[in-house]
């Protein structure tokens, strides 16, 4: 089964973004190779009427999903932090203060909907 015959598409992913919105090339190449290879683990019974195959993703909380990603992500950040010299963890405590704020940027927005 190709990625043609998943919803969403690429394009109708992609075009969440807007114009305005800049995202690297290379990043939605991840994204998007990662949607690709867990396409038949998370396809539903589900079907459009065009016979494409609904992924799970269109079903769960989107945004409780982001919330517990970020935490995992800050989660190996912190394990990355332990595992790097004291020299060389100013580039980890950055990325952390940045996801630390996506965490509650998210959260809030879950705990005021």
């Amino acid at each position: 089964m190709n990625a043609a015959e998943h919803y969403p598409g690429r394009e109708e992913l992609f075009q969440a973004l807007e114009p305005r919105i800049s995202v690297r090339t290379d990043m939605l190449e991840y994204i998007w190779a990662r949607y690709i290879g867990g396409r038949a683990q998370y396809a539903t019974t589900r079907t459009l009427s065009d016979g494409r195959i609904v992924n799970a993703c269109m079903e769960r909380d989107s945004l409780q999903d982001a919330i517990e990603e970020v935490a995992d992500a800050l989660f190996n950040l912190l394990v990355l932090r332990m595992k790097t010299s004291e020299t060389d963890r100013a580039w980890i405590n950055a990325v952390l203060v940045e996801a630390s704020l996506l965490w509650r940027i998210l959260k809030n927005r879950k705990d005021f909907s």
